[in-house]
């Protein structure tokens, strides 16, 4: 019955994962699921997974709901962009035509600064290899992390970020461009 499964899914939308594939088709069931938890994504039927609004409503409430998205949605800028905007890490969820996109690119470096107030050693590196040597890309990233920002990440070991301590940003910025 329907009204239960809205009722059950208002207490805890998680019950979706418990519904008949013909309510996870139900388009206001789903956007009522995603809306309180992006993951619930997972459990739409596949024409909902591909469903514009409902991608968009899961990734606003969590970014990792990408990945739950068909593939035509993974591919489309404006849908990655949402995600990348908020969760810079959900690059990867993205097609590989979307990660490497430039526009894509420079949210996901961009956010990532924000997010941790330094630029993730890592996931920088990750980046610059999406890159693959586009200087405009890879150089707007090291302009926009101001210096001391980019050395806390590489230096300070009280930075949770921190993956290495010797070569820096600088040397693999270089590395990405000329490489």
């Amino acid at each position: 019955d329907i009204t239960v499964v809205k009722a059950a899914v208002q207490q805890a939308c998680s019950a979706i994962e418990h519904a008949s594939d013909e309510l996870r088709g139900d388009r206001e069931l789903v956007l009522a699921a995603v809306r309180k938890h992006g993951l619930t994504l997972q459990y739409a039927s596949e024409e909902l997974r591909g469903d514009r609004e409902v991608v968009l409503e899961a990734i606003a409430c969590w970014g990792h709901a990408l990945k739950f998205a068909t593939d035509e949605l993974r591919d489309d800028r404006e849908v990655i962009l949402a995600a990348v905007k908020q969760w810079p890490e959900t690059i990867d969820h993205a097609t590989t035509k979307m990660a490497c996109d430039r526009e894509v690119l420079m949210h996901a470096f961009i956010n990532e600064a924000r997010k941790f107030d330094c630029l993730h050693d890592q996931f920088f590196s990750e980046l610059c290899s999406k890159a693959r040597g586009d200087k405009e890309v890879v150089l707007m990233a090291v302009r926009w992390a101001p210096r001391e920002k980019q050395a806390r990440c590489c230096y300070d070991e009280e930075c949770p970020h921190r993956q290495r301590s010797s070569l820096g940003l600088v040397s693999r910025v270089t590395e990405s461009v000329e490489g």
